[in-house]
């Protein structure tokens, strides 16, 4: 129908400390040149190490746990990304 929707956003604080980046981001349809909507909405983003979420997955009864590179190949302690695979165990 020619309507486009922005998103923009603002950081409103971030703590290396409690390991969290929060952001206001604001959505905003845009019909014949002009705002017709507009909403708020706060983001809190939370982040863990490797070590942390593994623990996370492990409690959760999660096996096979593992960090990989981007690449598929194993993660190293220092990466900064990274991407999970785990399994949930058969039920019996």
């Amino acid at each position: 129908d020619g309507a486009t929707v922005r998103c923009l956003s603002q950081l409103l604080d971030a703590s290396a400390e409690r390991q969290t980046h929060e952001t206001v981001l604001r959505y905003q349809l845009i019909e014949n040149g002009a705002i017709a909507y507009q909403e708020d909405r706060v983001f809190l983003l939370h982040w863990h190490t490797q070590e942390q979420f593994a623990r996370l997955l492990t409690a959760a009864g999660y096996i096979e746990v593992q960090a990989l590179r981007g690449n598929g190949k194993a993660s190293q302690p220092g990466d900064r990304l990274f991407t999970f695979t785990a399994c949930r165990p058969r039920l019996t």
